[in-house]
């Protein structure tokens, strides 16, 4: 028998849960149910350090040549080998990491807040604008992502911005209709409706009743695109058609060079090409995990 008025197990439970903020309660579960995800994130907090304190932890010049050393096996002087140049691979697999990272944010803003502001303005403003926007998404995803973004730095240069600006311009016409059909959703609502009654202007029922609502198909899309875009510079990196050399990049190093020295080094071919398998797989584990507790029909699997 309880006393009355004294507080259950259950009902401390439930002030415990309520006193931790709303807005922290999505980080709880992903770091607490969600292992993959915490293993994405410790990936991807694993990647900065290496993108910031490069200068700091690279034993060597990422570019310096010393051919006297080209070719070497991983030693404790040259903890993953050398190029054929002899250059240390350990140095430039932590300076290629700064260049994806340079590439993945600048492609995920960029992309991000075009697809945004794209998608959202096509779906509020709806008609033959939306019409002919859809269509121009349509033509463009019918053309090969990989056709399309190599004929684009064909045209502009190779170069870190111009693919930057290549891969965000790719990724928020695609991502667009994503948002679009986020803010379909919600300019049904009966709230929407009161706002425009009460006399809400066009700029205040966007930036204060649809961005709002729509922010965590965003914030779901940028953390998938992250690895996206880390993938597919390094796609055009293989192909030549990247980040110019000597810069260092994963892609440049899994190219021509290590293909040609496969079997006499192949850790030329297997620093870059793990660090590459790793780190999208870990930014795509994070981004899963992230839309699991973000996104509401997902829930259900907590």
């Amino acid at each position: 028998m309880t006393v009355q008025g004294a507080p259950t197990e259950l009902t401390l439970a439930g002030l415990k849960h309520r006193a931790m903020p709303l807005w922290l309660e999505p980080f709880y579960i992903l770091f607490t149910r969600k292992y993959m995800a915490a293993f994405g994130a410790f990936v991807i907090v694993g990647m900065l350090l290496m993108a910031v304190l490069a200068d700091v932890i690279a034993p060597y010049d990422p570019i310096a040549q010393d051919i006297p050393s080209k070719l070497r096996p991983p030693s404790g002087e040259h903890l993953l080998g050398t190029d054929h140049f002899g250059r240390d691979l350990f140095s430039r697999i932590l300076y290629g990491a700064r260049t994806s990272l340079y590439v993945g944010f600048g492609v995920v803003v960029l992309g991000t807040t075009l697809a945004t502001l794209l998608g959202t303005v096509s779906a509020y403003v709806g008609g033959k604008f939306d019409m002919t926007y859809q269509r121009f998404v349509d033509a463009v995803q019918s053309i090969p992502s990989l056709v399309l973004l190599m004929t684009i730095v064909s045209v502009i240069g190779p170069g870190l911005l111009n693919i930057i600006l290549a891969l965000g311009l790719r990724q928020s016409i695609g991502e667009s209709r994503i948002v679009r059909s986020a803010v379909l959703g919600i300019k049904q609502s009966q709230y929407m409706d009161a706002a425009k009654a009460l006399g809400a202007s066009h700029i205040r029922v966007i930036v204060f009743y649809i961005m709002p609502n729509i922010m965590a198909p965003i914030i779901i899309i940028a953390s998938l695109a992250l690895g996206q875009a880390i993938l597919a510079e390094a796609t055009l990196s293989f192909l030549g058609f990247g980040v110019p050399p000597p810069t260092a990049t994963w892609g440049g190093m899994l190219s021509d060079e290590a293909r040609r020295y496969m079997i006499q080094a192949p850790w030329m071919a297997i620093a870059p090409g793990v660090s590459l398998s790793l780190a999208v797989f870990g930014i795509n584990m994070f981004g899963d995990g992230l839309r699991d507790v973000l996104d509401p029909r997902m829930r259900g699997s907590r």
